[in-house]
């Protein structure tokens, strides 16, 4: 069984398409860094749930820490979507960069406490303004909040060189704990067109859909914001779906107007496409079936839309164990229902109903009985558009394939 969760970015490397696109992008990012005047280069990896979108970012981590050398953080913000202040726990999380000195990891100290303290005065003041019954109390309290934000502005000016300082002296100063570049990535890198760029501070932002859209985008903006700092590259891990959705209902905007918008964040971004099956998904079948028959199922897969990363490890992974529990005399079968039941979710709702239909469209049942339940069943699968854009034209490719490997497996 594969488990549900990234893959290790080598063995993403190892696969000749995925290493291409890996390629495109680093090459696009060192393009953009060398093209670079000021300011930051903001740029999103964009991909629906289970697209791969982590695998991605962690090959470029991997690349700038690995290779270039440069001072890397890697920060997952949906386990920090609890924090009033994201920006506090961002700059936690570059505190605790390895080979950082200690007077710089001062300076953060000395960010982090007027954020914590300045949020901790408004969460305190507005619930007592907003809750107290005394009039000249809530004079008072509103007097103080303007007061504060004066005094806020002025601080913020302050911090804000103040962050930009402490990157600036962070690159100047940093001492990466790897003495030599390592040998894999120095062998992926040959022939391709970069430059290793050791001067750059790289943010890479992950599990941004993870959070709410409302917490995902003021995250997004507080970033640009600031740090929109030179030799800063940010990248970060989108599904702009959910954001330009947000956007729309935030803004009122229409169409492609909210696409625009999101588009002014990001210098450049990179769509990660559905995927056809390959052999990362395979290989836990490997364990129980022979190359004839994962030759077998790859054609009958190989006929069905591209599918998402996370989509294609769950298929497979309901494969292997209804082979296991049907047999591999049955392989045919077993491929069927778990293709119906993984692929078209109202299909595998309607089945727990009436046990036995998959077993009836595999044989092509015609008695009146049978026939009603799969007339029922077939109107459902072409019906659901959870997966397929085309749910009919996929499930006809699929039976279609189905028949003639049972055809050939009699012939043989």
């Amino acid at each position: 069984m594969l488990l549900d969760k990234p893959l290790d970015p080598a063995d993403l490397l190892k696969d000749e398409n995925e290493r291409e696109r890996v390629r495109f992008i680093i090459e696009t990012l060192d393009n953009l860094i060398s093209s670079n005047q000021k300011g930051s280069v903001t740029v999103a990896i964009n991909g629906d749930w289970g697209s791969g979108k982590t695998t991605y970012l962690r090959a470029i981590e991997g690349f700038y820490k690995d290779y270039c050398l440069s001072p890397v953080v890697f920060f997952e913000a949906w386990k920090y979507q609890d924090d009033n202040e994201p920006l506090v726990s961002l700059l936690l999380a570059i505190q605790d960069i390895p080979g950082l000195k200690a007077n710089i990891k001062g300076r953060i100290t000395k960010l982090i406490k007027p954020l914590l303290a300045s949020g901790l005065f408004f969460s305190d003041l507005i619930l007592k303004t907003f809750t107290g019954g005394d009039l000249s109390k809530l004079r008072e309290n509103f007097k103080l909040i303007e007061d504060k934000q004066l005094e806020l502005i002025s601080r913020y000016k302050k911090n804000l060189r103040l962050l930009k300082d402490t990157i600036e002296d962070l690159l100047k100063n940093y001492k990466p704990t790897k003495k030599s570049k390592d040998r894999e990535w120095k062998e992926y890198v040959e022939g391709w067109d970069v430059s290793p760029h050791s001067k750059i501070f790289v943010l890479i932002i992950d599990d941004l859909d993870r959070l709410i859209p409302a917490k995902a985008f003021r995250l997004v903006e507080a970033l640009r914001f600031y740090f929109d700092i030179d030799n800063t590259l940010i990248i970060m891990g989108v599904n702009d779906e959910i954001l330009n959705r947000y956007v729309r209902e935030k803004y009122g905007l229409q169409g492609i107007n909210s696409e625009k918008f999101i588009e002014k964040v990001f210098c450049w971004s990179y769509e990660i496409p559905y995927a056809p099956l390959n052999d990362l998904h395979l290989r836990s079948l490997r364990e129980i079936l022979d190359e004839e028959k994962i030759n077998a199922i790859r054609n009958v897969l190989g006929k069905i839309d591209n599918l998402t990363h996370r989509k294609w490890i769950k298929l497979i992974n309901r494969i292997e164990k209804k082979s296991l529990f049907y047999g591999q005399d049955n392989l045919e079968f077993a491929l069927l229902e778990a293709v119906l039941k993984e692929l078209y979710p109202e299909f595998e709702l309607f089945s727990r109903k009436f046990v036995g239909v998959s077993r009836h469209i595999y044989d092509g049942r015609t008695e009146r009985e049978a026939e009603e339940i799969v007339k029922s069943a077939i109107k459902r699968i072409w019906d659901d558009h959870s997966y397929f854009e085309f749910p009919e034209r996929n499930y006809l490719g699929l039976m279609q394939q189905i028949r003639e490997m049972r055809v050939e497996e009699k012939e043989v």
